[in-house]
């Protein structure tokens, strides 16, 4: 049979209290990481427990509320959307509430879930370029949004007229 002073047995205890301060300082590490890149979707989850974890820390509630916000992008069912809008609102009110102190958790805070949720563009329009670069953007392909910001400016321009001279009329 193995013995244990008291030594052994405190420092067993210390141990063992430890490993969810461990834990918790990864899946920070980990979150942090996967926000880096720019993938706030797959952020969202480990914000989730970050902010239900630390509930009076102001970054954890912002992250949740801004991957929150991308989710909802990434919804079709208006049910989802709205309560997804709800949890961004509520997370961007607590960490106002915890003093973050941006600009835009401030407007976050402030969004209406039940104001009416936008239809998706005809494809190829503007509205539906702009939606898709969001989506992108919100996943952190940065290259791929781009060129979708681009594609929404080029198709919500007024076709080009040509100036009119004495030879050629006005274009109508």
């Amino acid at each position: 049979m193995i013995r244990l002073g008291k030594s052994h047995l405190v420092f067993v205890i210390l141990l063992f209290a430890a490993l969810p301060l461990v834990a918790q300082k990864d899946l920070a590490a980990r979150a942090q990481a996967i926000w880096d890149t720019g993938n706030r979707l797959e952020a969202l989850q480990l914000y989730d427990q970050l902010a239900a974890a630390h509930p009076d820390e102001w970054v954890y509630q912002e992250r949740l509320a801004v991957a929150q916000g991308v989710q909802a992008e990434h919804l079709t069912d208006p049910a989802q959307i709205k309560a997804s809008l709800t949890r961004e609102r509520d997370a961007a009110k607590k960490a106002v509430a915890d003093g973050d102190p941006n600009y835009f958790m401030q407007l976050i805070a402030n969004i209406d879930p039940d104001a009416a949720i936008p239809a998706p563009g005809a494809p190829g329009s503007a509205q539906a370029l702009f939606q898709e670069a969001e989506k992108l953007f919100g996943t952190g392909d940065y290259k791929a949004a781009i060129a979708k910001y681009a594609a929404a400016a080029d198709a919500d321009q007024p076709p080009m007229s040509r100036p009119s001279t004495p030879e050629t009329p006005p274009i109508p």
